[in-house]
C-alpha cells in the first residue's frame, strides 16, 4: 500500500486523518495532495466551492497547474468537490450567483486539461473514498503509461524524488538506497533509525528525516 502526502493547511485533513489513519502524512507542499503507490505518483489539488472561482481569479489555480505538471508526478488531477451550475450565463457554485460567465469557467477547465491537469467532479462527501480508490490505483495499474514527458529520475523511481523532497539534505542517490532497503515510502519512514545501517547515510540525515517525520505526525 502506498502513502498520501498531504499540505498541512489543508482544512479537511483532520477529518481525512481520522478516516483513513497512517496512510495520510502531512507536509508543507504546493498542492493539496501526492498519492504515491508502486506503479504511479498522482498530484491532487481540491477545490471546494467558489474556492475554485477565487483561485482562478487571482491565478493561484494556474501556478498550483504549473506546479503539478513540472513535478514528478506521472498524473495530475483538479478535483472539484463543489456543485458548478448554469443560471442566465452565470456559474452558479454550491447555489451561489458569481460573476463568472459559465462558458468561461468551462474554458478555464479545458485550458487545465490542455496543459495536463485533468479536472474531475467528486462530491465532498466521497473526496475520502476517492483518494483511498485512487491509491489504490496507484499501486495496481501498471498497464497505463502517461504519454506526457517524465525526467530522467523518474524514469528510475519517481518514489525517489519524493522522499528527496520529504527529507533535506538526502539527495537522489541516497533515496535510492532507503527505497532500495525498505521496498516502501512506508516502510522506510516506520523504520528511519535504521536508516543509520545503510552506507551513506550519516547521522544528521537521520535526524533530518526524523524531525520531518515528527513534524507530521504532530499533525
Amino acid at each position: 500500500m502506498g502513502v498520501i502526502l498531504a499540505d498541512r493547511r489543508e482544512g479537511i485533513l483532520p477529518a481525512l486523518v481520522a478516516a483513513m489513519g497512517d496512510v495520510i502524512v502531512p507536509v508543507d507542499a504546493e498542492w493539496d495532495y501526492t498519492v504515491v503507490g508502486k506503479a504511479h505518483i498522482v498530484a491532487v489539488e481540491r477545490k471546494g466551492g467558489m474556492d475554485l472561482l477565487s483561485s482562478m481569479s487571482d491565478g493561484r489555480l494556474y501556478e498550483q497547474a504549473r506546479a503539478m505538471v513540472e513535478s514528478p508526478a506521472s498524473l495530475a488531477l483538479l478535483v472539484f468537490t463543489g456543485l458548478l451550475e448554469e443560471r442566465n450565463g452565470r456559474a452558479v457554485v454550491d447555489g451561489v450567483p458569481s460573476a463568472w460567465n459559465y462558458d468561461a469557467v468551462l474554458m478555464q477547465l479545458v485550458s487545465l486539461a490542455a496543459v495536463g491537469v485533468a479536472p474531475v467532479h467528486v462530491p465532498a462527501y466521497r473526496f475520502a473514498k476517492f483518494l483511498a480508490s485512487l491509491m489504490s490505483w496507484c499501486d495496481r495499474a501498471e498497464h497505463f503509461r502517461p504519454r506526457r514527458r517524465r525526467s530522467a529520475l523518474e524514469a528510475i523511481d519517481r518514489r525517489v524524488a519524493v522522499l528527496d523532497v520529504l527529507v533535506p539534505g538526502l539527495g537522489p542517490k541516497k533515496a535510492a538506497t532507503v527505497l532500495s532497503h525498505f521496498g516502501s515510502l512506508r516502510q522506510a519512514l516506520g523504520n528511519i533509525p535504521k536508516w543509520a545501517e545503510l552506507p551513506g547515510i550519516g547521522p544528521k540525515i537521520v535526524q533530518a528525516a526524523e524531525e520531518a517525520w515528527a513534524e507530521g505526525e504532530e499533525r
